[in-house]
């Protein structure tokens, strides 16, 4: 029996993998775009939601409470905030498939 969670690791993982999606095209239009408050404000609610998608994945990962409250203080800093969520859902990931669940491009398939 497992410790895991794993509809929470999932659930908690296809946020994080939208917020990277996100977090990616943020930075593309950084660079080219010509109005950056717009930007700015697109930047600061991604970092709130992604503070809260990396709580519950942290939390369903069992993480101690550092590392939660470390994780999402990284989140609110440029490019780190990217890593992080790279790093978490690499080992949300790995939990899954250990557990014999298929893990695609956009998360997990409990189902199948």
């Amino acid at each position: 029996m497992s410790d895991y969670s794993l509809e929470k690791i999932a659930s908690a993982q296809r946020g994080v993998i939208a917020c990277v999606g996100i977090n990616i095209l943020l930075i593309i239009l950084a660079k080219i775009a010509t109005n950056s408050d717009i930007i700015l404000l697109a930047a600061i609610a991604l970092a709130v939601v992604a503070i809260i998608f990396i709580a519950k994945l942290t939390s369903a990962l069992r993480y101690s409470t550092a590392v939660i409250v470390l994780s999402c203080i990284a989140t609110c800093i440029p490019l780190i905030s990217l890593i992080v969520l790279l790093v978490l859902n690499g080992k949300a990931t790995a939990i899954l498939k250990e557990h014999g669940v298929k893990v695609g491009l956009f998360g997990a398939d409990l189902k199948g």
